[in-house]
């Protein structure tokens, strides 16, 4: 794994695909920017996920909660839009949701 950093953005070489990661501050380390991408939601825990997030943002559709395992960028940058917030914020959320999955919280 190769990392180079220029310009707010980390560019993450990793077998044979580049990913290339926007952060704001240079406060954040490397965990932090993998763990944007590193999310993952299954279908199951979307179900779930996808209660909290409605009772917490109730002006969202259905379309904007649309979502198929493995679409998990799609999915924070079309929220991260319609709530006007970043995508740190929105990945920040949906962790939170997944740890406390069996809970009411988000």
């Amino acid at each position: 794994m190769v990392i180079a950093f220029s310009n707010n953005r980390a560019n993450i070489v990793k077998g044979n695909g580049i990913k290339t990661f926007k952060f704001l501050k240079l406060k954040h380390n490397f965990v932090e920017i993998l763990a944007m991408q590193d999310l993952k939601i299954s279908n199951k825990d979307w179900e779930r996920l996808k209660l909290k997030v409605q009772r917490k943002y109730i002006n969202l559709s259905d379309d904007d909660l649309a979502y198929q395992e493995g679409q998990e960028s799609e999915l924070i940058d079309r929220l991260a839009a319609r709530l006007k917030r970043d995508r740190e914020y929105v990945v920040f959320t949906l962790q939170k949701g997944l740890v406390n999955i069996d809970t009411n919280r988000l």
